[in-house]
């Protein structure tokens, strides 16, 4: 009786160890699982993170690329503001020239005028003196 009462242990104390030994078996399965979606995800993180870095480096040649032509705006802006104005003051020029223009064409023909006036005297004068010199 004690024979069957050990036999009985024994084969219960195997059952567990068996159930044990799959338990076990269960657990380490799912650890080496978990170990390996964890270097899966390692290996896409740092793979999400070298393309982080591209694209940073993209980004930041695309900045100093914006800079460059902004500053080339700015300064094209600057020179066609210069020319405007640089145009701005040729026709006031312009319009001093036209202006001295119109004057000097006006006192042309007040010279004109008098020159006539005073050759007309001559004239009279010429004949005035035709008339004594007889």
């Amino acid at each position: 009786m004690v024979a069957d009462e050990v036999r009985g242990l024994a084969e219960k104390t195997q059952k567990s160890l068996s159930e044990i030994d799959a338990t076990v078996n269960v657990i380490v399965q799912s650890v080496d699982d978990a170990s390996q979606s964890m270097s899966q995800n390692s290996k896409e993180v740092l793979e999400l993170v070298d393309e982080a870095n591209i694209t940073q480096e993209k980004i930041n040649n695309s900045m100093q690329k914006i800079e460059v032509s902004t500053s080339q705006v700015e300064e094209l802006v600057r020179t066609f503001e210069n020319m405007a104005k640089e145009t701005n003051e040729i026709s006031k020029d312009v319009n001093e020239v036209s202006e001295i223009s119109l004057t000097n064409q006006s006192s042309i023909s007040e010279i004109l005028n008098s020159i006539e006036e005073l050759n007309n005297m001559i004239n009279e004068l010429d004949s005035t003196l035709k008339m004594y010199k007889v």
